[in-house]
């Protein structure tokens, strides 16, 4: 048996048993005349009301063209708002619905601006960003990564205007996403730059397929050609060397910076990582880092015995949930440490510790040196590889230590830990410059 066609209800809606003509008001005009137009056509009667509603909606679609006409020009991406509200709502008809706004934005406002609207509201692309908000919210990244996902796909679509791409999730294909990688890299973005783009890409596109908002993944495969990596990468920068690291250590860093370096080199712990400490993260005797960059870098560990004054002197007259290093503050990014990075890079080349590489940006060392300073030192102090990785929060390789090992004693960590020493030259006192956190 042939299933029943829908009642053409298109403009109509029922209220207390009577019919109503209705049709919406496009959003940059709902100021003047509300959020949308309606009528009583006084019948109970289907039939009927099909036939009144034509002359009703032609007087409203007069009453939005008269009210328009003090409106300013809008471009196409003005009705995108309007668009992604009528494609819940409305119904693509040849004479009604989607098609009637369609018409009377490219009578009011141009054809380009229809033609955007009519894609969008009738489904058949969707704006690279609609989605965003929602698989962010449903993945749970921290602050600092979201900025970075929705600035990465602000990008794209910028790159899809200058390109001459309609910028929706529809227009993505292999092609457009394999050009939007080669125009990366003919900028010269560091490589770490660029998977870090095809990595978000990745995930939110896979989250497009999951949630049926996308039909296939243009991303997928999609990577840079074997090659050396740049020396903006970690893979790509070295340990400091005893000597540089004493020539930081006594080179008169101011206090704050002082801290930072010493930190950095007795925990192997990212700079990100120590700038979003707390001090009751740092009580009994260890570090209980919960924001790192990574899953596997919440961890505890025990605070090096070279450090327990300093951080017994950062944490003395300060509430639990105050920072330990109090002098820095976050950027838009939700960064703490974007200060302390620039500074020493400053303070590092002021003393000469600079190993750069022909044709190529950045140095072989930088503050991530310290974490592979403290790397190097235990390795070569014997310590197991899995017990520096616990430290360091590098996630457990193979099935026996990365899913049945449950970690080892604090004492076993200690003892790594305590097997990192520093250079053994005497520092000079540090100095501290007026306001400091003011510095960028």
């Amino acid at each position: 048996m042939a299933a029943t066609k829908p009642a053409d209800t298109r403009h109509l809606e029922l209220r207390h048993l009577t019919w109503f003509a209705t049709i919406y008001v496009p959003r940059p005009l709902q100021a003047t005349l509300g959020r949308k137009l309606s009528r009583s056509l006084g019948t109970h009667d289907l039939g009927a009301a099909q036939r009144l509603r034509h002359k009703v909606v032609a007087e409203f679609n007069d009453r939005i063209a008269v009210a328009s006409r003090g409106a300013s020009v809008a471009a196409p991406g003005d009705f995108m708002a309007l668009a992604l509200e009528d494609r819940a709502v409305l119904t693509v008809g040849e004479d009604g619905g989607i098609g009637d706004r369609a018409y009377w934005i490219e009578e009011t406002h141009g054809e380009e601006a229809a033609q955007a609207y009519f894609r969008v509201a009738s489904g058949r692309s969707t704006p690279l960003a609609h989605h965003v908000d929602g698989w962010l919210a449903e993945a749970q990244y921290p602050a600092r990564s979201r900025v970075q996902h929705k600035g990465t796909v602000a990008e794209l679509e910028r790159w899809c205007v200058a390109q001459g791409v309609s910028a929706d999730v529809e227009a993505v294909t292999r092609q457009v996403a394999g050009k939007f990688i080669a125009s990366a890299v003919a900028g010269k973005a560091a490589r770490a730059t660029i998977n870090r783009k095809l990595s978000t890409m990745r995930a939110y596109w896979g989250w497009l397929v999951n949630r049926g908002h996308a039909t296939g993944d243009p991303w997928t495969g999609q990577r840079l050609a074997p090659g050396r990596l740049s020396q903006d990468d970690d893979a790509g920068v070295r340990p400091f060397t005893a000597a540089e690291l004493s020539k930081l250590l006594t080179g008169g860093a101011d206090a704050v910076l002082s801290d930072f370096i010493r930190v950095a080199a007795l925990t192997g712990a990212r700079v990100e990582s120590i700038a979003q400490l707390k001090v009751r993260e740092c009580q009994g005797g260890t570090f209980h880092v919960l924001r790192d960059k990574t899953k596997s870098g919440t961890r505890r560990f025990p605070i090096h015995s070279g450090l327990t004054a300093l951080i017994a002197a950062r944490c003395e007259g300060k509430a639990p949930g105050d920072w330990l290093f109090s002098e820095c503050s976050a950027t838009g990014t939700g960064s703490r440490s974007a200060a302390v990075v620039k500074r020493f890079r400053t303070y590092r080349i002021g003393l000469g510790i600079h190993d750069p590489v022909a044709g190529r940006r950045g140095s072989q060392v930088n503050f991530h040196s310290l974490r592979k300073f403290f790397v190097t030192a235990a390795i070569q102090a014997g310590q197991p590889e899995h017990i520096v990785q616990q430290i360091i929060g590098h996630k457990q390789q193979g099935i026996t230590m990365g899913v049945y090992h449950g970690g080892d004693t604090q004492d076993r960590l200690r003892e790594c830990v305590e097997s990192v020493k520093l250079p053994t030259r005497e520092p000079t006192p540090p100095a501290q410059p007026p306001d400091w956190q003011a510095t960028p």
